[in-house]
């Protein structure tokens, strides 16, 4: 992983979850992701908000202000790679939880404490996922996933991770499409994941999203057949 440059995080205090933003010329949609992120009903004192910016070139972090910037930890890692940076965003995480955002979805008001109190009813759990409502670019209709019998329909946001368990298997592998499938597989090997039957997670889905390119998804899911032998039930992410 090449050097990142890390912001105002002394590493001390532990909050109950971090929220990693990964962002990357979302220039147009990061205020809106931001203003979901800081519109908590969780206390701002429980939680700490990671922004992660690889390599942007269309100004993102002078567009989102003072304001916003003094209350995050920037993290700026000069066009690693999504993956990469997402990685390096969860090892600076003061969070016994965390959970991922990319700077174009958001998240609903009550997600953070919805999903950490249904973590608190599960004591030994290691991943708390619930569903998400997907809205499409120039389309007219939006999507409602209900994942409660397959996990393997969440993305790689909408979910509650234990980062002391995500780290056990050194968090996503930066050699993967689909490196979410591949940790959460791994995790269901030796620990619990509890479903939460509500919304979580409003993921907008557009032109430019790698799961709208159909070889990129081709080649994700040929990779995770590969390395666990088996075919994981994750979505076809036809644009139908």
């Amino acid at each position: 992983m090449g050097n990142y440059y890390a912001k105002g995080h002394s590493g001390k205090n532990m909050k109950d979850v971090s929220v990693i933003i990964r962002n990357h010329n979302n220039k147009k949609t990061v205020l809106r992701t931001l203003k979901s992120v800081f519109s908590q009903s969780l206390s701002l004192l429980r939680y700490e908000i990671i922004f992660v910016d690889d390599g942007s070139t269309d100004n993102s972090l002078q567009y989102i202000g003072r304001s916003f910037l003094e209350k995050m930890h920037v993290v700026q890692t000069g066009g690693i790679g999504a993956v990469e940076a997402l990685n390096a965003g969860i090892r600076l995480a003061k969070g016994v939880w965390y959970t991922i955002l990319d700077a174009d979805d958001i998240l609903p008001p009550s997600a953070l404490e919805t999903m950490l109190n249904e973590a608190k009813k599960h004591k030994g759990a290691a991943v708390i996922y619930g569903d998400y409502l997907e809205y499409i670019e120039n389309s007219p209709f939006s999507c409602y996933w209900n994942v409660e019998k397959n996990i393997y329909h969440t993305l790689a946001g909408g979910l509650l991770i234990k980062k002391s368990i995500a780290m056990q298997y050194k968090l996503y592998d930066e050699g993967l499409c689909f490196p979410e499938y591949d940790l959460l597989k791994n995790i269901s090997l030796k620990h619990k994941m509890y479903y939460l039957p509500e919304p979580v997670y409003y993921y907008f889905r557009h032109g430019e999203s790698l799961t709208s390119k159909k070889g990129f998804v081709k080649k994700g899911i040929e990779q995770l057949r590969r390395k666990h032998k088996i075919v994981l039930p994750i979505r076809s992410y036809d644009w139908k």
